[in-house]
């Protein structure tokens, strides 16, 4: 029905690149103060409202290229808290919520292993979210033009973050402590948590021989190609390259020395090597006459 569709469509707003959009579009205006608390125009809010719960990226791209530089800025950040709030379930998920806040009480080093531990178990699109969200909440932290600390961004991101499905008044006042501090812990460590270590079977985390189980150990195998995809790029990449600054120091030496040639493939004689006389050819070989 109805009802069924908004929430499947709800669901692949986190495929759709609409936070990688909005972070991006918020990167441009770090420095400005009250980022995300500063409201902007009703009627241009209610129009990019209806391109988060339909439209895709460019469509909100589009409309905020038409604003003041000042106002697109803070029209994005608004934009961002909107849109993370109307996800179906936060991007810690809700059968992760008590995980997490009990890890709160571990020591710094141990909380943030259990957070990469717990991140880990997340489902791929929370994760990518996850990937541009931190980055971007600890760039904006550390410029310090904003007026906002870790503090601050932490206590306003963190209903996006974290909550219970009944999501009561009462328990989130009482929790918002452990909340916040799970919130900021994240941003300011996002290197460490979300760095995940592939040689480590994260499904032991979950019940064995289970469906999660099973899901986590493809995602692994699936992360682990993936890596040796990259690295291998990387490599090539590095080769071409190289490659390509060797020929234009050959093409360098061959106009500094005046031997250029036409054809890359036939061989080039040095300087020295033109000074010498050339080789005598060689005769047909007498027959012995011993």
């Amino acid at each position: 029905g109805h009802k069924e569709k908004n929430r499947q469509m709800k669901k692949e707003k986190m495929h759709g690149g609409i936070g990688r959009t909005l972070t991006q579009r918020c990167c441009a205006g770090l420095h400005e103060k009250g980022l995300f608390r500063i409201a902007v125009d009703v009627t241009v809010q209610v129009t990019l409202v209806s391109l988060v719960d339909s439209g895709p990226g460019y469509e909100i791209t589009s409309v905020l290229s038409t604003l003041h530089e000042d106002d697109a800025v803070h029209a994005a950040a608004c934009l961002l808290k909107y849109y993370l709030r109307s996800l179906p379930e936060p991007v810690l998920t809700f059968s992760l919520y008590s995980a997490f806040l009990a890890a709160v009480s571990l020591p710094l080093q141990q909380r943030i292993q259990r957070y990469l531990e717990l991140i880990a178990l997340l489902p791929r699109a929370n994760r990518n979210l996850l990937h541009e969200l931190l980055p971007f909440l600890s760039e904006v932290v550390d410029n310090g033009e904003n007026l906002m600390d870790l503090k601050n961004v932490g206590t306003i991101i963190v209903p996006s973050l974290l909550h219970t499905k009944e999501n009561d008044p009462e328990e989130v006042l009482r929790n918002l402590d452990h909340t916040v501090t799970v919130a900021c812990d994240l941003i300011h460590n996002h290197k460490a948590v979300l760095s995940v270590d592939l040689n480590r079977d994260m499904s032991v985390f979950l019940p064995a021989g289970s469906d999660e189980a099973k899901e986590m150990q493809s995602q692994m195998r699936e992360m682990k190609y993936e890596a040796r995809i990259s690295e291998l790029e990387k490599l090539l990449s590095e080769r071409d390259a190289t490659i390509a600054a060797l020929k234009r120091r050959v093409r360098d030496l061959e106009v500094s020395d005046g031997t250029t040639t036409s054809s890359p493939l036939v061989p080039r004689r040095s300087g020295f090597a033109q000074a010498l006389p050339p080789t005598p050819p060689v005769g047909p070989r007498r027959a012995s006459t011993a």
